[in-house]
């Protein structure tokens, strides 16, 4: 009787935690979420209507113009015919303005990054781990990428990155 009365006393300690404002969603969580939400809209409107290829910077531009500040960078990544990149103009938060980066030149190497492969072979959204943006932004960060998909082949990848703390 006692080894279950401490059982109880303890799943009601635990159970209490569980659901007390001590013990919320973490923001990155929360972020996370956001992210996902607005790349999924952001994506479905490329798919309607992929913007020609003097339209695509302004549009990654635009987009984190209208998302919080925790929004890091992005970039669409515009896949050939024969898998190369054609453009993948990146835009990312620099003090209070946005900055830009090519990441097509041929010294970034995009098709050996995860964030480009991965959702090119699972054909699905991806997370990447936390990684430091070396080189570039000179944060931590996590991306996410969505594969573009028009007539079922994948045109581009659009990502969004969200500054993490390590």
């Amino acid at each position: 009787m006692r080894i279950s009365a401490t059982l109880l006393i303890l799943c009601t300690v635990m159970m209490f935690t569980a659901c007390s404002s001590d013990n919320p969603i973490t923001p990155d969580t929360i972020r996370m979420r956001e992210v996902e939400d607005a790349v999924t809209i952001w994506v479905d409107s490329l798919q309607r209507a992929f913007p020609d290829d003097t339209l695509v910077s302004s549009r990654i531009a635009a987009y984190l113009e209208r998302h919080p500040s925790y929004f890091y960078g992005s970039t669409i990544a515009v896949i050939n015919a024969d898998s190369s990149v054609r453009l993948s103009p990146y835009w990312y938060r620099s003090g209070t303005s946005l900055a830009y980066a090519d990441l097509a030149v041929p010294s970034y190497e995009i098709r050996t990054k995860g964030w480009f492969t991965e959702p090119i072979t699972k054909r699905a959204a991806v997370w990447t781990e936390p990684y430091f943006d070396a080189g570039g932004g000179e944060i931590w960060m996590r991306t996410y990428s969505v594969p573009v998909i028009i007539n079922g082949t994948i045109v581009a990848i659009a990502t969004t990155d969200l500054a993490v703390t390590p």
